[in-house]
């Protein structure tokens, strides 16, 4: 039930922003990615763990149509890490990096927690949290990769959506 919360939240989220802008078409991710996660981890984190978390976000704007399933995955991917990465050790670090560079963006997610299993398979899994990032990474034009490396790593390119892509997409191509 917390899942669905948080997904509805950060859809939430994303009209307040507009609401209360003047620009009512694109979104600083910047704002949106600290009130987005600060949502996230004030609920979930009990106040005795020691989680930190860092955020590294070029001054960037996304569009509406972008920034609806890009929230989604952020959400995905740190209430995933909250839940599994801290559970036996309630210290550690969450860093969210976004990058743009040309018409690319770059999201990376990554924890201290102990990292997938060596025998973990994505492909395999069928939680509605995989596969709406599945999904939506590919509504975004875009690969989620995840590796480990001192702990989970999610790694995500994406061209983000542009008209021509929402009508292609619209249209099932």
């Amino acid at each position: 039930m917390i899942d669905l919360e948080k997904r509805i939240d950060s859809i939430a989220l994303i009209h307040e922003k507009l609401y209360r802008s003047e620009d009512l078409v694109s979104i600083d991710c910047n704002e949106y990615l600290e009130d987005l996660i600060g949502n996230i981890t004030q609920s979930m984190i009990p106040p005795e763990w020691e989680i930190t978390v860092t955020l590294k976000i070029d001054n960037i704007k996304m569009s509406v149509d972008t920034m609806i399933p890009f929230g989604l995955i952020v959400t995905e991917i740190i209430t995933n890490s909250i839940k599994y990465a801290f559970q036996e050790n309630h210290k550690g670090e969450i860093i969210v990096e976004l990058r743009k560079v040309q018409n690319t963006y770059k999201l990376t997610i990554s924890d201290t927690g102990p990292g997938f299993p060596e025998d973990f398979d994505k492909t395999g899994l069928d939680s509605l949290g995989w596969s709406l990032i599945k999904s939506l990474s590919k509504q975004l034009n875009g690969e989620h990769k995840i590796v480990n490396n001192n702990g989970a790593v999610h790694i995500m390119t994406f061209e983000g959506l542009t008209s021509k892509n929402i009508f292609q997409s619209k249209l099932g191509e």
